[in-house]
């Protein structure tokens, strides 16, 4: 793909739409639930997300302004043109949050450690992610009904092209809220395997004004469902069922976890035995995310149902488990906030303490070395495999 063009923009009422053209022509509408101020340029900051890296030129046939059109081009490496004009940063103000919300264990452990008065925005794309619409409306974000990952097709949607796609509502919403913090549900995931370095909030909300504070960056997926348990230990099932299909080995980890949390925390989640010949099996170090939990499920229960995820546990891996205590995964990595504003760092401690993280000890350190290692080496092995 060389060259992509957005036009006929209009931006009436509660509704924007606009035109793609590439290779495919296409529509693409975004539909507020309630009224929301919108710039041309916050458009095409949005659009910029669903551009990624994928082409050498970007054309838009309406305002950007010129600021931004500079921001634009160095986030995707291409040539823009634009009707050039000058727009104000929607965001004046020095203090509020805003959370790209989708009700999943990440993101609902971000909001738990987020201030009382975080404010939400949530996209609803319709079709297979209805069931995720459905369950995040219950908390009353800002909705904004999009049709972005479904045209042409979901599998070449021009939401593949880039991840910062997930920062479209909060690009959208800039002006409505006026808030100065934006943060994800982002935790340790594949982090795990890099040394914490400093975060960069993307350009294409520093542009409007935003700061990145991820709340949960330093926690695992064990840590978000400690919090979920401690805080909506009712809503628990909803919200897995809300973010994985009953094939999804994303539902058949956090299902073990959350039992083990379960168990330990003293807590009823109501959480049943998931049905394992449903779950396509994979290699195991092909996903990181569930090896990592692999290894975290057998260390505390060495006959763990979670091996049937994979087509074969290698016996270093049940060494591993034995050896390790794995108890890092539920404690918090105070490494992976470096980045975290000043300004917001009280609030942060004060509710980690409340869910009961404690920080890793030498102990830990040694054991995150020793895991690092061994899931690098157990990845290579799945690709020399495949």
């Amino acid at each position: 793909m060389t060259n992509i063009s957005f036009k006929h923009l209009e931006i009436a009422g509660r509704q924007i739409s606009l035109r793609a053209e590439y290779e495919h022509n296409f529509d693409l509408h975004f539909k507020f639930d309630r009224s929301v101020a919108v710039t041309s340029t916050q458009v095409a900051l949005a659009m910029a997300t669903l551009a990624g890296k994928k082409f050498r030129s970007i054309e838009f046939d309406f305002e950007v302004d010129e600021n931004v059109k500079n921001v634009i081009e160095s986030a995707t490496d291409a040539h823009v043109t634009a009707v050039s004009s000058e727009q104000r940063p929607p965001i004046t103000s020095d203090a509020g949050n805003v959370l790209s919300f989708s009700g999943g264990f990440d993101s609902l452990s971000a909001l738990r450690l987020m201030p009382r008065d975080t404010q939400m925005v949530s996209l609803d794309f319709g079709g297979w992610f209805a069931r995720e619409a459905e369950f995040f409306k219950k908390f009353e974000p800002l909705t904004i009904t999009t049709n972005a990952r479904s045209e042409p097709t979901q599998g070449t949607s021009l939401a593949r092209n880039h991840w910062t796609f997930m920062a479209i509502g909060a690009i959208l919403s800039a002006g409505y809220f006026n808030a100065k913090y934006h943060s994800f549900g982002q935790i340790l995931g594949e982090s795990l395997s890099r040394v914490p370095s400093r975060v960069s909030t993307p350009v294409v909300l520093s542009s409007l004004g935003y700061e990145d504070a991820g709340y949960a960056r330093g926690l695992t997926e064990v840590g978000t469902a400690a919090v979920i348990l401690q805080s909506d230990p009712s809503i628990v099932n909803d919200s897995l069922k809300s973010l994985s299909g009953a094939t999804d080995r994303k539902l058949f980890r956090k299902t073990e976890i959350v039992k083990i949390l379960s168990d330990r925390l003293n807590i009823r989640s109501g959480t049943g035995s998931p049905d394992y010949s449903r779950s396509p099996r994979i290699r195991f170090g092909e996903d990181y995310a569930s090896t990592l939990a692999g290894i975290y499920c057998l260390s505390r229960d060495i006959q763990n149902p979670i091996s049937r995820l994979f087509d074969d546990v290698p016996k270093s891996a049940y060494k591993l488990a034995e050896s390790c205590s794995m108890d890092f995964m539920e404690k918090v990595n105070w490494d992976a906030y470096i980045s975290f504003p000043d300004a917001l760092r009280e609030g942060l401690w004060a509710n980690l303490f409340k869910f009961g993280f404690e920080p890793y000890s030498e102990k830990d350190w040694e054991e995150v070395e020793e895991v690092r290692t061994f899931l690098a080496s157990a990845h290579e092995l799945a690709l020399e495999m495949h």
